[in-house]
């Protein structure tokens, strides 16, 4: 859902969010919205049922370390990304929780618990009292 209006006004006014460097901690990822940016940013084809193999080695080269994974369950990508994406979770032995329905609220609970930011793209967390903050999801970069 989204506060209307935000994600416009932070990125009109960068100086309001400066540049964070973050390292050796947890992070809790809001994985729908990854799964989504993943998917789409990489111009795979949703008209033919999915690219799932270049979908999966996406999802591996993105990989996340030490990060809990959650998100609501429901959108429109080709029928089986989602299930790709928990099974290469799995391999990768990255820690997935999922629920069913607005995810938010617990997402926001482990990260109070972990002391850690949560990587989204969704603006309600600024609702949220999350100790470690929130880390958009759009200018975040992995370094390598």
């Amino acid at each position: 859902m989204g506060v209307k209006g935000l994600s416009s006004l932070l990125e009109d006014n960068r100086r309001i969010s400066p540049d964070i460097h973050f390292r050796d901690s947890k992070l809790v990822v809001d994985g729908n919205n990854l799964i989504y940016l993943l998917y789409f940013s990489s111009k795979l084809d949703q008209n033919h049922g999915g690219e799932y193999l270049a979908f999966q080695v996406e999802v591996q080269v993105q990989k996340t370390h030490d990060a809990a994974l959650t998100g609501e369950m429901m959108g429109i990508l080709p029928p089986l990304t989602k299930l790709v994406f928990q099974q290469t979770l799995n391999d990768l032995k990255v820690p997935l929780v999922m629920c069913f329905g607005e995810a938010d609220g617990q997402l926001a609970a482990l990260a109070k618990e972990w002391r850690c930011p949560v990587l989204s793209r969704d603006t309600d967390f600024y609702i949220f009292d999350l100790p470690g903050g929130l880390l958009h999801l759009d200018y975040f970069q992995c370094a390598t």
